[in-house]
Parts: C-alpha cells; sequence; structure tokens
C-alpha cells in the first residue's frame, strides 16, 4: 500500500483540496489506519460537502469507531443530499447503513 499512498500524497500536495483525490487516500487508509482515514473523510466533508460517495464510506467508518452519533448525522445528511440529486442507488445504500446505526443507539 506505501508506494500508493505515496503517490497520492504527492497528488494531493499539487491539488490540496481536490476532493476525489482526499477520498481515495481515505480509502486506502481506511486498510491500515481508522483513524488517519477518518481524517481524510472529515477533511473531504469540510472541503465539499457536496461529494457524495464520501457520505457512506465516511459514515461507514463513523459506525466501526462507534462514533455512532457522528455517523447518524452524515448519513442523514447524505440521504437529504441523494435526495437532492435524485440518486436513488445511494439514497438506498445510505438508508440501509443508517439502519445498522441506529440499531447501535
Amino acid at each position: 500500500m506505501g508506494n500508493r499512498i505515496d503517490q497520492l500524497r504527492l497528488l494531493e500536495k499539487e491539488s490540496p483540496n481536490d476532493d476525489f483525490i482526499i477520498y481515495t487516500i481515505g480509502l486506502e487508509l481506511v486498510k491500515d489506519s481508522h483513524l488517519e482515514a477518518e481524517l481524510y473523510f472529515d477533511k473531504n466533508h469540510k472541503i465539499n460537502p457536496n461529494y457524495l460517495p464520501n457520505y457512506y464510506q465516511h459514515g461507514k467508518l463513523k459506525l466501526e469507531l462507534g462514533k455512532f452519533s457522528d455517523a447518524k448525522s452524515i448519513l442523514e445528511e447524505g440521504i437529504l443530499l441523494a435526495q437532492k440529486v435524485k440518486n436513488n442507488h445511494t439514497l438506498k445504500e445510505l438508508e440501509f447503513l443508517l439502519e445498522d446505526v441506529e440499531d447501535n443507539i
């Protein structure tokens, strides 16, 4: 993984507010470092709250970290965005994950 992360971090230095690069780094980090991945998903959420793909992974990670309230807020926000942009596939995924979160609250 190191080489891929290193390449992505170089891209991040060139484009520090590129939501796709930030999201992709988070995806790579989630394999080995949940806390560092969380920082990247948090950062991506702040950079571009309209980046819909981030919501599922961000909410899922918060759930895995036991941060149920954070996960619920993120997923509810993502559901509203998915409804707004009429992305029914992502909407269903977020709703199912939200059910898992609510089972833990």
